[in-house]
């Protein structure tokens, strides 16, 4: 978390006081999470004896996510190959076994590529945004006008944002953790809000989940003080880069995503942490 949290949050006149004694009980807590090793190949979060995998790899249990990325992986391998091939027989120049073997090459490498620059770009937006709610330097970026324009809509005023957390089953059999993108208040109805920011071109379910999931920690954690009774996707992807049904969809939502059901993301998230567990037990 910034270092200026506590004392942001003591000048904000838009909190009700009760609610800023309930962070700050949270925010010491909170300050107890660490992030290390977990196992020998693993990292993740820790408190005492809880050692937590990221929420984010709990979610990747999630099949339906896995079949439209591989998808996505493979459109991607042949589009590629294809535009090596087609470029070099338009030139008309001979096609060689070696041409052939390193488009092959070029193309299994593009999705890697696509994802890490998509994720650089992400992290640089996530980044901006944060300092803009934190009163730091940002940089005016199309991406944080569409923020701006959002979060005015949104009517919230800011908490905190990444903020660690962790949640343990009753029976410690089960544990995630992770880091928040944004806890926000909403004035008007005395109410903390759970946000997330996301640049992926269109919205997947795996964000409902994350948050609920969130959202079901921070509660534990406060010991009931914080109750999270709403999660927003604050969606703001380059609209240059998105498709006929993408930017459709981004025209009927647009950047301000609210979440329907909590409570039933969270059963959803649970059988994915279950799934988790399942898939990395040792047998042997």
């Amino acid at each position: 978390m910034k270092p200026n949290v506590l004392e942001k949050l003591r000048a904000n006149p838009l909190v009700a006081e009760e609610d800023k004694q309930k962070f700050y009980r949270f925010y010491n807590i909170a300050n107890q999470v660490q992030f290390g090793k977990i196992a020998p190949r693993q990292e993740g979060y820790i408190k005492g004896d809880i050692k937590a995998p990221r929420c984010t790899s709990v979610l990747q249990m999630d099949g339906s996510k896995a079949g439209a990325l591989m998808e996505w992986a493979k459109r991607q391998v042949a589009g590629r190959i294809e535009q090596i091939l087609v470029d070099k027989i338009r030139k008309g120049e001979p096609l060689t076994d070696t041409d052939i073997l390193v488009a092959c090459q070029d193309g299994l490498m593009d999705p890697d590529k696509q994802k890490d620059e998509a994720a650089d770009a992400g992290t640089s937006e996530h980044d901006n945004i944060e300092n803009f709610l934190t009163g730091y330097e940002y940089e005016e970026t199309e991406g944080l006008q569409k923020f701006k324009e959002a979060w005015q809509k949104s009517g919230l005023t800011i908490i905190a944002t990444e903020i660690p957390i962790i949640w343990s089953s009753e029976d410690g059999r089960l544990a995630f953790g992770g880091r928040t993108d944004i806890l926000a208040y909403n004035p008007a109805q005395r109410l903390f809000v759970l946000g997330d920011n996301k640049t992926s071109k269109s919205i997947h379910e795996s964000y409902g989940c994350q948050v609920s999931a969130y959202a079901e920690a921070i509660r534990q954690m406060s010991h009931g003080d914080i109750q999270i009774n709403s999660g927003v996707i604050f969606h703001i992807p380059d609209v240059n880069k998105l498709n006929d049904r993408q930017k459709k969809e981004y025209d009927k939502r647009g950047s301000l995503v609210y979440l329907k059901d909590l409570d039933d993301a969270f059963e959803h998230f649970k059988l994915l942490l279950g799934l988790y567990y399942r898939r990395n037990s040792k047998y042997f």
